[in-house]
């Protein structure tokens, strides 16, 4: 992915408080999230859409062992 973005940043912090102070700092950039909580990424991603409008969120369905694309043919269509 450091091929493909700017900045690459991975975090244990609760998210939606990690991306909501992010966002704030960075508004001159476009932000791009990527949910890796298989389990959690519907409920995630569904609140911070709610509450971070200008944030990207891509919905990855690589997690398939015989999905049709990965990660980086998605990230390829940015």
């Amino acid at each position: 992915m450091d091929k493909i973005f700017d900045e690459v940043i991975l975090t244990d912090e609760y998210k939606i408080d990690f991306l909501k102070d992010f966002v704030e700092k960075n508004k001159e950039k476009e932000i791009i999230f990527v949910n890796d909580n298989y389990n959690k990424r519907f409920s995630e991603n569904a609140e911070i859409k709610k509450s971070i409008p200008e944030i990207k969120i891509f919905e990855v369905d690589n997690y398939k062992k015989n999905s049709s694309k990965n990660i980086y043919d998605i990230f390829q269509q940015i």
